[in-house]
């Protein structure tokens, strides 16, 4: 199609080509879309709906089809939409990443999700109008899933959608858990023992998670700290420009209304259609996923793109370990020393039940018994690194005492695979004690 010079200069950007049509041996102009603000092309729908955007007609009036990956703004949303028809993997972000260059000039830099081809465009948008569209058909252009199951979910709800960091998935809980306590406070003391906290878990992962570089910069503010503040702030601003996964496959643990209650204020984000919402990032929110995700299929379902884009510094070890210095360090502001108390307690506990849930796989799957190991040494020098003996001695000197009482209450067994059918307390004494001598060890070699 040739775009109407009526157009703002931002409202469009396409490519113009020419073709020769073999069916009546005409050359025509036309313009290979590449970028669309919706909200100043005021008949963009209309022409999405007639599947016009990438149709040419030659001059015999057959119609020919040059399909066209393009970069759709919703601003009002705060959201760009990549439109492509290359199917599910790695490459899609990448043909974004390098199609973004050569629009940037007119395109924000807002989250970024991506659809399948023009129905998965229509579709989105039919939701952030408050329309529910059916759920598309087989074949699809990704492969499906199989297994039947729930898992936790932490996004931004909109509407019908929940939008999430599928890049952060393996980190959700631990970061939840750190946002939960962290913004329970207000005694300046409280808040630097935090800001530690939430460092020591950076020191592992990296500053890569929007929230929790948004959450240092947070804390930092309230302390009073300007220039870190600044600097956290500024790097959280980068990280917005990111892909932020669709779904609609969820149940939400907060329903609008429940039996026996009455309903909630529909002004909670979680009762509002999405036509209500403007900025996708403004709520965020907790759902229970459901697998299969079928009201995603054919529309924006990514699963080898998910898998590829989990960052390396997210590898299953890493991963624990981050996860064992966190629930640590919770555990010692929480129950030895009492400096934090709840909302976050329940995130506590979501943590300790993962730990078990680690625990109970031991018996089924022996090879998780190497990254128990990582979580359990992780979690004592979250505990107890810090922990200072009455005497004034050193930290090296109050660990090692530490650790032996650790070895002692646990029963001082050898370093051998633990008998089959133990209990997960008994479990959970084995890899501590394991872990505490391991430490122990490298703190009088060292």
């Amino acid at each position: 199609m040739l775009l109407p010079h009526k157009l703002a200069h931002d409202a469009a950007v396409a490519t113009r080509w020419s073709a020769t049509f073999p069916c009546c041996d005409a050359t025509i102009d036309f313009d290979f879309l590449r970028y669309v603000n919706v909200e100043k092309w005021g008949d963009f729908r209309v022409l999405l709906e007639e599947r016009a955007l990438d149709a040419v007609v030659c001059e015999c009036g057959a119609s020919h089809i040059f399909t066209a990956t393009v970069i759709v703004e919703v601003p009002r949303k705060n959201l760009l939409i990549y439109v492509t028809h290359g199917g599910d993997g790695p490459h899609v972000e990448s043909c974004f990443r390098q199609d973004f260059e050569g629009v940037k000039e007119v395109a924000g830099r807002r989250p970024y999700t991506f659809v399948h081809g023009w129905n998965g465009l229509e579709a989105m948008l039919d939701i952030f109008d408050g329309d529910r569209p059916d759920h598309r058909a087989p074949p699809y252009p990704h492969a499906v899933d199989g297994r039947e199951e729930l898992h936790t979910l932490f996004g931004y709800i909109h509407g019908d959608l929940i939008f999430f960091d599928a890049p952060h998935v393996a980190v959700a809980p631990t970061v939840n858990a750190l946002l939960e306590f962290a913004t329970s406070l207000a005694d300046p003391g409280d808040i630097t023992r935090m800001i530690a906290i939430v460092e020591g878990f950076v020191r592992f992962t990296g500053p890569i998670h929007p929230w929790i570089v948004q959450e240092l910069g947070s804390l930092n503010l309230r302390l009073g700290d300007l220039d870190a503040a600044e600097g956290w702030l500024t790097h959280a601003a980068r990280l917005e420009h990111r892909w932020l996964a669709a779904t609609r496959s969820f149940t939400d643990a907060t329903p609008t209304r429940r039996a026996g209650f009455d309903a909630p204020s529909a002004d909670l984000p979680h009762c509002r259609p999405a036509s209500a919402l403007g900025d996708i990032t403004r709520n965020r929110h907790i759902v229970n996923g459901c697998q299969p995700a079928l009201g995603d299929y054919g529309l924006w379902y990514f699963p080898t793109m998910q898998q590829a884009a989990t960052p390396r510094v997210y590898s299953h070890q890493n991963a624990l370990t981050a996860q064992g210095y966190v629930h640590g360090a919770l555990d010692r502001a929480v129950r030895d020393e009492q400096w934090l108390t709840p909302p976050g307690t329940g995130d506590l506990v979501i943590l300790t039940i993962r730990m078990m849930m680690l625990i109970d796989q031991l018996d089924r799957t022996p090879s998780l018994a190497e990254f128990a190991r990582y979580y359990f040494r992780s979690y004592i020098i979250g505990r107890w690194n810090e922990v200072i003996g009455p005497d004034g001695s050193p930290v090296r000197e109050s660990m090692v005492a530490l650790l032996a009482e650790i070895t002692e209450r646990t029963g001082g067994a050898e370093w051998v695979r633990p008998a089959e059918g133990l209990g997960q307390v008994d479990m959970a004494q084995f890899f501590l004690q394991r872990s505490a001598m391991e430490l122990t060890a490298s703190l009088r070699s060292g």
